[in-house]
């Protein structure tokens, strides 16, 4: 059988709340030029966060100070430590609990010092495991 009438009414309730719960989940930025990177977070993490991609710093700190943003895929490959530096300065200036992801092709004690990472960031090595990215996001915003 196909279900009954209740059944189809809640799935339509659930069909019209769907976007006002979408806008509950955290919100991201990805900054890495390689689209295929945007392209795969998008797949991986679909229904776990939204994602916005951007390559602009300026543009990026425009969006940290909206306060609208919630964390930051940063490509330590392609972006330099000066422009994090900029990054980390907007989200100090809204006092914390903003959460940086930075992707690398280098192995992590390959990483030029100069970007002051520390033992708690998040490094994930490219090719990244989709398995280990949605577990961070899972973790870090409590969507276990």
């Amino acid at each position: 059988s196909e279900g009954s009438p209740a059944d189809a009414w809640l799935q339509l309730a659930v069909d019209d709340l769907r976007p006002a719960m979408d806008q509950l989940l955290p919100e991201l930025i990805v900054m890495d030029p390689d689209l295929s990177v945007m392209d795969s977070l998008d797949l991986v993490l679909h229904g776990q966060c939204r994602l916005l991609c951007e390559f602009s710093v300026d543009a990026v700190i425009e969006l940290i100070g909206s306060g609208k943003t919630d964390g930051l895929f940063f490509d330590l490959d392609r972006y330099t430590s000066n422009q994090l530096k900029q990054l980390k300065a907007a989200v100090h200036a809204l006092g914390g609990g903003y959460r940086f992801y930075f992707f690398t092709c280098k192995r992590r004690s390959m990483i030029d010092s100069s970007y002051l990472l520390t033992d708690d960031d998040v490094v994930v090595q490219k090719p990244f495991d989709a398995d280990e990215v949605s577990e961070y996001i899972s973790l870090h915003f409590d969507l276990a």
